[in-house]
């Protein structure tokens, strides 16, 4: 019993850990488009 409850929580924490990169990832792209609209502004002067 004790190894089915370890396993699942291992999985929940692989899952939130998934979660946690994707939003990561998603927050680096937002960041990247905001710095790439800074960087057409500046060259434009």
């Amino acid at each position: 019993m004790m190894y089915v409850f370890c396993h699942i929580k291992k999985v929940l924490l692989t899952r939130m850990q998934v979660q946690y990169d994707l939003h990561l990832l998603s927050l680096d792209e937002e960041e990247m488009k905001v710095l790439g609209r800074q960087n057409r502004e500046s060259s434009n002067r």
